[in-house]
């Protein structure tokens, strides 16, 4: 374990971020320190053969990789929320649709570029329709880009939270090194074989086969919601 590497994520951590948040990503932190506590333990037993020590392991990788799996899927739930947020605030910006939209437009497209431009920026009236239907309103990527940010912003609705797109960074930088920490060790199966998480795939292989059911998994993702 790399201490300072999980000390480095953790102060990116901004002040004021939700409790929730904050213990969620913690939390990774502490397994990750209980795994290294155990690594190290067992490694220093001079009682065991690397057999024996690697059979000590399981419980210590078991209980890591439980921990691992929650925090991923606490990322993806993040995630979903995060790009639902954004889908739903651009809907609300663009309004909704009006019979006059099509007459918009055709109005809109009749103009000289730098006059629809500043139509679509200045006139909300003639903004929701090209938001609507950009392909049709004649503007093109850049400008439907600085009207959909008036819209929103009139609108009271921000799809992009930098403090919250931080935030999930650092939840899924302590995963990778949760993940990083994990395949640096050793466990015995319990057909005898030696197993070395040398990569992802067969990381994710052991966690496949510890059978953990889906709902415990999926509980991880109320722990973001905490107020204490």
């Amino acid at each position: 374990m790399n201490a300072h590497a999980y000390a480095t994520v953790i102060a990116r951590i901004h002040s004021g971020a939700p409790v929730g948040r904050v213990k969620a990503i913690k939390k990774i932190a502490a397994a990750a320190e209980q795994f290294h506590q155990e690594l190290q333990r067992i490694g220093r037993r001079d009682d065991l053969s690397p057999r024996g020590k690697a059979q000590q392991m399981v419980a210590p990788t078991r209980a890591a990789a439980l921990a691992l799996m929650r925090a991923r899927r606490q990322a993806e739930h993040l995630r979903t929320k995060a790009e639902t947020d954004q889908a739903a605030a651009r809907t609300k910006a663009r309004g909704t649709p009006k019979a006059t939209d099509a007459e918009w437009r055709s109005y809109l497209r009749s103009l000289p570029p730098n006059e629809r431009l500043q139509m679509v920026l200045n006139n909300p009236d003639a903004r929701g329709p090209a938001l609507r239907e950009p392909g049709l309103s004649g503007l093109n990527p850049e400008h439907i880009a600085a009207a959909e940010k008036i819209a929103l912003r009139d609108a009271g609705a921000q799809p992009n939270d930098a403090d919250a797109d931080e935030l999930l960074a650092v939840h899924v930088a302590a995963t990778n090194l949760l993940a990083g920490d994990l395949m640096k060790t050793a466990v015995l199966e319990l057909n005898g074989a030696l197993r070395s998480f040398g990569s992802p795939a067969a990381l994710q292989q052991f966690i496949d086969g510890m059978g953990i059911h889906p709902a415990i998994i999926d509980a991880a993702t109320t722990e973001l919601d905490s107020t204490e």
